[in-house]
C-alpha cells in the first residue's frame, strides 16, 4: 500500500484518489502503520500550502477527515501529532508545529526525537522557556538514542543560557559528527567570544 501510494503521489499529474485509496486501503490492515500514517498527514495537507492539492479537494478533505478520526479515537497520537508537527514546521507554521509537539510529548514523554524537537521549538519561540528545553533534551540523550542533533540543540540551549563553556562541548561534538553548520559555527564563536 506504502508503494502504491508513493506511485500515485510521484505520477504526474498527482493522483490524489489513487493515493487516499491505497492509504485507507492500508491503514484499514494496520491502523497503526508509520509509512501509511505520514502519507496520510501529507495528503491531508494540513498546512494548506501545497496548491497542486487544490484539484482534488474531496480526497485532501476525507484524508483529513481520517487523521481527526484517528486522534479522536486516540489511535497512535504521539506518532500523528508528531507528523502533523513535522508538516507544520516543513511549512513554516511555528505556533501549529510547536502545538503539535506539545501533544506528542504529551502523549508520549518518552519518544525521544518529540522531546528534542520541543526543546528547540521552545527555546526558539516565543514564550520561551530554556529551562524546560534544556530538562526535555536531557531526557531525550538520556534515552540512550545516540543522535549528534540533540548533542547540538542541548548545546544552542545551554548557550542562551549563558553555560558557554557547557554549550561549547557539546557544539564541538556535534560538529564533528554532523558537519560544521552555520547555527553552529555562530553559537561558538559567540560563547567563545564571551
Amino acid at each position: 500500500h506504502v508503494r502504491r501510494a508513493d506511485e500515485c503521489l510521484n505520477k504526474l499529474p498527482r493522483d490524489w484518489e489513487g493515493m487516499a485509496e491505497s492509504v485507507h486501503r492500508g491503514l484499514s490492515l494496520d491502523p497503526n502503520a508509520a509509512a501509511l500514517l505520514e502519507r496520510l498527514v501529507l495528503l491531508a495537507n494540513p498546512a494548506g500550502s501545497r496548491s497542486d492539492t487544490s484539484d482534488n479537494q474531496q480526497a485532501r478533505d476525507k484524508a483529513l477527515s481520517h487523521v481527526n478520526d484517528l486522534l479522536a479515537k486516540g489511535a497512535n497520537p504521539a506518532l500523528l501529532h508528531m507528523l502533523l508537527a513535522a508538516e507544520y514546521h516543513r511549512n513554516r507554521r511555528q505556533e501549529m508545529a510547536r502545538l503539535h509537539f506539545e501533544l506528542a510529548n504529551r502523549a508520549d514523554p518518552k519518544m525521544a526525537v518529540v522531546a528534542n524537537n520541543l526543546a528547540w521549538y521552545l527555546v526558539n519561540t516565543t514564550p520561551r522557556d530554556p529551562e524546560r528545553a534544556l530538562s526535555l533534551v536531557n531526557a531525550a540523550l538520556a534515552s540512550g538514542m545516540a543522535n549528534p542533533s540533540f548533542l547540538e540543540t542541548r548545546g544552542q540551549i545551554r548557550a542562551v543560557l549563558g553555560d558557554d563553556a557547557a554549550a561549547i562541548i557539546d557544539l564541538e561534538q556535534a560538529g564533528k559528527a554532523l558537519g560544521m553548520t552555520r547555527a553552529i559555527h555562530q553559537t561558538l564563536a559567540k560563547c567563545y567570544g564571551r
